[in-house]
């Protein structure tokens, strides 16, 4: 299958640095320069006229709707696939963007995994072999689930994804999840896996954990944080461990996987 070329149109060095990272490793996908702003996008889209598009809605100076203006003024990427990146919600801002040319619009933070699956929703099928990728990414839909379910309950407990730690740790929850058929070790396994994911050591990985579960229990929704933990978290620490906070979270994703469909 011969790859699509990509485009990523962002302002967040983060968020560029780790969607460069997932889809420069991908068989499928061909990475292009990215653009850092809205001005080198329409540049680089000029140039390149990608096949598919990852587009920052909120950026500064020129956001992603003067970006889609400006592509539709000079009738560049008319067969581009365009995946809007926006935290902002409300139907306006949706029908806004695809009546500019968005293809799918991806409520963010998100997963670059899920972000993967949309793009490969919607990419075109060129030669029909697209239909027998997508049948054997069915197959992994498991990461997707987890991913979904982990996503859900951090958010309801109100932790901060603007933290490294946020990603990491669902990193971790994901590793322990799939290996649920067996006890992991978290410093000898779970986290050296987050590492190599997030490209730091393993002490950056518990001690990024620890402050994000720190700050979750000191700004976060404790309604929802004691409905979930109950009374595993001893009194006097207030808070749980990196071990007690994974292991609950994981548990909790098992029994939603398992649950009847």
């Amino acid at each position: 299958m011969k790859p699509y070329t990509l485009l990523i149109i962002t302002d967040n060095i983060e968020l560029r640095e780790r969607l460069e990272s997932y889809f420069g490793s991908l068989s499928i996908i061909k990475l292009l320069p990215s653009a850092v702003d809205g001005m080198s996008g329409v540049a680089q889209a000029r140039i390149f006229d990608p096949d598919l598009m990852l587009l920052d809605m909120l950026m500064p100076r020129m956001d992603g709707i003067a970006v889609l203006r400006s592509l539709r003024a000079e009738n560049l990427c008319q067969n581009t696939r365009i995946f809007a990146l926006s935290s902002m919600k409300g139907e306006e801002a949706v029908q806004l963007g695809e009546s500019l040319g968005v293809t799918y619009q991806i409520q963010m933070p998100t997963d670059e995994s899920l972000i993967f699956s949309r793009m490969m929703d919607f990419a075109p099928d060129r030669d029909g072999s697209l239909q027998l990728y997508r049948a054997s990414m069915r197959e992994n839909d498991l990461n997707l689930q987890i991913d979904q379910i982990v996503t859900y309950l951090l958010r309801h407990m109100g932790c901060p994804v603007s933290l490294t730690g946020y990603y990491q740790a669902k990193t971790v929850i994901a590793f322990c999840v799939r290996n649920m058929d067996r006890s992991i070790c978290l410093s000898q396994e779970a986290y050296p896996y987050a590492a190599r994911i997030h490209g730091v050591n393993v002490k950056q990985i518990e001690r990024n954990i620890r402050n994000f579960i720190e700050v979750t229990w000191t700004r976060g929704n404790l309604k929802a944080q004691h409905k979930i933990f109950g009374n595993t978290i001893e009194a006097e620490r207030s808070r749980p461990t990196n071990k007690e906070f994974i292991a609950n979270i994981t548990e909790y994703t098992v029994r939603q996987l398992r649950k009847p469909s």
